[in-house]
Order: C-alpha cells, then structure tokens, then sequence
C-alpha cells in the first residue's frame, strides 16, 4: 500500500524529498529527522481528531474511496497527513527568512546569516502558523473540489462552509497546527 500511495501520490513523495534535501542543507540531517519527527505524528493526531470530533479542523470525513491502493492510517490516507511536514517546513523557512529581512541583518557572500534571527521562538511559531493557514487558504477550496481534477473526491465536509465550502475553523486549525509544528521543532531543538 506505501507503493501504491507513491503510485497515486507522486507529488507528495516529490515534495517531501525536496524537503528533506533542503532541510538536510538548512538545519542539518538530525535536525531534519527530528522536524519530521515531531510534525508528522502532531498533524496525523490533527487529522484523526479532526475526523472524530472536528477539532482542530472542523469535522471532516475522506471518502475511502482509494482504500486498498493507497495507505491509510485509521480513517486518514498516509499522504495527507505526511504533507504537513513540507508544508510546515515552508512556514516555517519563510518566516524565518521574513523576520530576518525584517531585523535588518545582513547575508555573507555564502547565503549564511551574519548573525541569529533575533525574533523569540514564539515569534518564529506564530508567523509559521499563520503562514501555513494562508498556504491553506488556497489549497483546500481546491482540494474540497478534487473530483473536478486529478486529485479526486477524498474528503468532504458534512456542513460545508462559508469559504468555498470550506469551514473557517479549518483556518484556525491550521494556524494552530502551523503554530505547534514550529514551536515544538524550536523547543525540542
């Protein structure tokens, strides 16, 4: 089935191997190992919640309609929760990268900082979650309507939503995971 999930889902595998070569570059292979390590599980615990009780994302179901060709977790296909770590990762690059443009610090020929991002922690993991909500404000009106294009229908949302069908504490839910994603990276780093 993880063979299959690659067959289907190539574009997740592709994402995750540019994440973890640019990780690898950017915060070292462990730190990197340990990124993934603590996103994935926090976003599939997201997932499940989510698909039970609706929180953080408001209450969602996947179609099982790729069960048997594609790895599921419970109720959740393996792809969608391993594509929060990529998607995390660009949060939380980008918010690093802002805040950094922002403090006025300059780059070394070699792209190295001359000096840390003198933003806290907690600065860094808000920006994160709300850089990666603002990622999920395009993707999920799409990804809702899969079935008009090659991602198909996998989920669905029982009572639909003011955004494109999307519900806004959807929004939230990726805000607060975003947020937790890089916070946790930061304080186990």
């Amino acid at each position: 089935l993880l063979l299959g999930s690659l067959v289907l889902r190539p574009y997740v595998f592709l994402f995750l191997l540019v994440f973890l070569l640019a990780g690898v570059r950017d915060l070292g292979a462990r730190r990197t190992a340990l990124f993934l390590a603590w996103v994935w599980p926090l976003a599939l615990l997201a997932e499940l919640a989510s698909t039970r009780i609706g929180i953080p994302f408001g209450l969602y179901h996947y179609t099982g309609a790729t069960r048997g060709r594609e790895l599921f977790l419970a109720d959740v296909p393996f792809f969608d929760s391993l594509s929060f770590t990529f998607l995390a990762y660009a949060s939380f690059s980008l918010a690093r990268r802002v805040l950094l443009a922002s403090s006025g610090r300059t780059r070394q020929p070699s792209g190295r900082a001359t000096a840390r991002v003198p933003a806290s922690p907690v600065t860094v993991a808000l920006l994160s979650g709300g850089l990666m909500m603002l990622l999920d404000v395009g993707i999920d009106p799409v990804a809702v309507r899969g079935d008009r294009w090659f991602l198909g229908r996998i989920f669905w949302y029982p009572d639909g939503g003011p955004y494109f069908g999307v519900p806004l504490s959807n929004f939230a839910g990726w805000w607060l995971v975003g947020t937790a994603g890089a916070g946790g990276y930061l304080w186990l780093a």
